[in-house]
């Protein structure tokens, strides 16, 4: 099995070199990366099934990038070619599916379990839910790199993968803060024009997940 490997302490401006990337990109092939976005994000909305499908976008912006980079001719077709093709996304779908399921159904049935017997919790209601929302964060860091990992390692499995992906965040914490707080900031520039940004920063917010796959995971000799 491949041996790969995880780069620490990357420097502050990396998440600056990402989103530029990401953007010569995107300029490359605009109209392909903005359909593939608007669908990301209407699958994203439906609950499970979104669960499901995110990882396979999330390869799939990954593929298109490196097609890009690489000098490759996109058309609108290839935005979804053998979309279902690699095995182990799939099963990568599937247990992001069955962790947020899991995930959903203990959060209610905790909550009933409160409201039957009378249970109140002197806790501030924003503390309660970021106590629940703790494990779906955690989770998502996981998911964000695994599904290219994936897409370039078949091999892999889907739960070593997510672990990677976990690591590259705990690893380089500062690094993915400072790239938070940009992504934060060009979110609000793009609501600006009526919101006709975000057809831009949206596209560009997902293919920086390949730049930082790109710079964070190599084969160990």
């Amino acid at each position: 099995m491949t041996n790969l490997a995880i780069r620490k302490n990357l420097e502050l401006s990396a998440g600056w070199d990402w989103i530029k990337s990401a953007f010569y990109i995107f300029r490359e092939y605009p109209t392909q990366f903005i359909i593939l976005s608007i669908l990301n994000l209407l699958v994203s909305f439906m609950p499970l099934f979104g669960a499901f499908m995110t990882p396979l976008f999330t390869a799939r912006f990954a593929y298109i990038a490196q097609m890009a980079e690489n000098g490759g001719q996109i058309q609108i077709s290839t935005l979804f070619k053998d979309f279902f093709a690699n095995i182990t996304l799939v099963r990568l779908g599937f247990l992001g599916f069955s962790l947020n399921a899991i995930f959903l159904v203990g959060q209610y049935l905790l909550q009933l379990y409160f409201k039957q017997h009378g249970i109140t919790i002197n806790i501030s209601e924003v503390a309660l839910n970021l106590i629940f929302l703790s494990p779906l964060m955690i989770l998502g860091v996981a998911m964000w790199l695994a599904p290219i990992i994936c897409l370039n390692y078949p091999e892999i499995r889907p739960v070593t993968a997510m672990g990677l992906s976990l690591k590259v965040g705990l690893y380089n914490v500062t690094t993915f803060l400072l790239y938070l707080l940009l992504a934060i900031a060009f979110t609000l520039l793009a609501l600006l024009p009526v919101g006709l940004g975000l057809f831009v920063w949206f596209p560009v917010m997902y293919i920086t997940s390949y730049y930082v796959y790109k710079t964070t995971i190599y084969i160990r000799n």
